[in-house]
């Protein structure tokens, strides 16, 4: 039988794994619905500003959490809200050569100052729209940031969503 070696495929121990710290900024778009005190609806769509922090590390140490803020209804009238999409430690996939992890997470709707519980959930997916490598400058930091959200005021509110960001 004849040795068949593969030539030019890195190693497990030669691949550089994903190192540092990335911000991506982008937007958000989605609907919502929310019954204020005096019972008046205010239900549509929305759009908004999108941030996420992603730490890259070893496996545990690796982090994401962000935030949707800057919010504006269908009628173009800003809202007093944010939602912050809370952290994820230990997201499989953020510090290996696998740049497309799908994490998930619950987050918090904040109305003005006042926070209501943690309620449901957001996901992203970290891309490289590169040329074969992670990144713009090749350090193995993935260069997009997509994906949803959903999240409750409470009993008051519901709202989902989706955002797309670029590594700034």
């Amino acid at each position: 039988m004849q040795d068949r070696t593969a030539t030019g495929i890195p190693t497990a121990a030669s691949v550089n794994l994903t190192t540092g710290t990335a911000t991506y900024k982008g937007s958000a778009v989605g609907y919502s619905l929310h019954s204020t005190t005096g019972r008046i609806n205010d239900a549509g769509h929305f759009t908004a500003d999108a941030t996420l922090t992603a730490s890259f590390g070893t496996g545990a140490t690796d982090t994401l959490e962000g935030m949707i803020d800057n919010f504006k209804g269908s009628d173009n009238e800003s809202r007093p809200w944010s939602v912050k999409l809370n952290k994820t430690t230990g997201a499989d996939g953020l510090g290996s050569t696998d740049v497309t992890a799908s994490i998930g997470s619950n987050t918090t709707w904040t109305i003005g100052k006042e926070a209501a519980s943690s309620s449901g959930s957001w996901r992203a997916q970290l891309w490289n729209t590169g040329s074969g490598t992670c990144g713009a400058e090749e350090d193995n930091i993935p260069n997009v940031a997509t994906g949803d959200f959903h999240t409750l005021y409470n009993n008051d509110g519901k709202m989902i969503g989706a955002f797309g960001a670029d590594q700034q």
